[in-house]
């Protein structure tokens, strides 16, 4: 209605320590952040008038190390705390504690008589404690071979079991005309795997090409989609299956002057739970097909970047009997980069959907047309 309003007040700060040795080798970084998320809907009209505040704070502190034990084993652990709460005239009060850790160990091996002649393997695990779900370990390996030489080849994979709890955002989402969260949600559980090469070798400059081919089986997916009255809410889907391939390439014929550089994607990513309606179906809003192009120019504290992304048909309803178009928009910005009185600055010009296109991203949302935008930034 025309009296009603949304309001959205956000804060964060955050300070970090890095230590670049603080015993043996061994590096100490720290970080700890405040975030204010404030979010006022008014609406004097109507038989019931609504006056809705709903506030999600939340502050967390992080510490991590890593170092060499010998020059062919390196290690790497951290913790991180976080608390959350939420203080809603809708919901009432909520709050969760997050305790994580993690531990990680390369064990390497150089100068290898064989082919590739860097070797190493990485077991790694996470913990993951939050108050208002159970517990979980998260492990995962990976084993990368390396050829160096005048040819770079270059071979990783990696297994994960992966674990995510939903967001307070995903739980509490205040109702309003768009979106509401689902306070039943439960953690994201999944396995997945994928194997890569990458290949470089100075031709006409130096050329680089890589690919790798992922799968990714999840239990519970948190996906958030329209439903009943139209509006977005979170649900989890009991089985989804996403495999894929992703392929890049990068060519600089002048050092660091100039790079041309493209990257592909093909993902299929199912529904597998069953259901007779949207069993075997893509899940929405997920592209079968990205491709991005882009040029960078570079040359003493100029910068020139022109990008184009294509993105292929995406679902909008879980039965696949709706779809977006595919679109195909391109940006481009310049930069100068450059120090006065000691201070760094960094000026930008960016053209936002230069080609003027009519696209949507999410249905019912088109995008703005072409656009301009000026930033000026500072570093001391």
């Amino acid at each position: 209605t025309p009296l009603a309003r949304l309001y959205y007040n956000n804060k964060n700060v955050n300070f970090n320590y890095d230590q670049s040795e603080i015993f043996s080798h061994f590096n100490l970084k720290l970080q700890s952040y405040f975030l204010f998320f404030e979010t006022r809907y008014d609406q004097p009209e109507g038989l019931v008038p609504i006056h809705s505040k709903h506030d999600n704070n939340a502050y967390a502190f992080e510490a991590q190390q890593n170092g060499s034990l010998t020059d062919y084993l390196q290690v790497a652990y951290g913790y991180t705390f976080r608390h959350d709460v939420i203080e809603s005239s809708d919901i009432g009060k909520k709050q969760r504690n997050n305790h994580a850790g993690y531990a990680t160990a390369t064990a390497m091996a150089k100068e290898v008589d064989f082919f590739f002649n860097e070797l190493s393997i990485t077991p790694a695990v996470r913990y993951d404690y939050p108050t208002d779900f159970d517990a979980e370990w998260s492990p995962k390996v990976s084993l990368q071979l390396q050829h160096t030489g005048t040819l770079q080849l270059s071979l990783a994979s990696h297994v994960t079991r992966s674990y995510r709890a939903p967001t307070f955002d995903d739980l509490y989402w205040p109702r309003d005309s768009y979106a509401e969260g689902n306070p039943n949600l439960v953690p994201e559980k999944g396995f997945n795997y994928d194997v890569g090469i990458t290949a470089g070798y100075p031709v006409l400059g130096s050329v680089s090409v890589s690919g790798n081919f992922f799968v990714n089986k999840l239990d519970n997916l948190i996906l958030w989609a329209p439903g009943a009255g139209g509006l977005w809410r979170p649900t989890n889907i009991s089985k989804t299956d996403a495999q894929g391939a992703e392929l890049t390439g990068r060519w600089k014929p002048y050092e660091e002057y100039l790079e041309l550089a493209v990257d592909y994607t093909y993902m299929t990513a199912l529904d597998e739970s069953g259901d007779p309606t949207t069993g075997g179906k893509d899940l929405i809003y997920r592209p079968r097909n990205k491709f991005d192009a882009s040029l960078a120019i570079r040359y003493t504290g100029i910068e020139i970047n022109a990008v184009n992304h294509y993105v292929g048909k995406r679902f909008t309803n879980a039965a696949n009997t709706k779809f977006l178009k595919s679109y195909n928009v391109a940006d481009a910005n310049v930069s100068y980069s450059f120090k006065a009185w000691d201070v760094t600055m960094n000026a930008k010009f960016e053209l936002m959907n230069a080609n003027d296109l009519s696209y949507i991203i999410t249905d019912g949302t088109p995008m703005p047309g072409r656009a301009y935008r000026c930033t000026l930034a500072c570093s001391i």
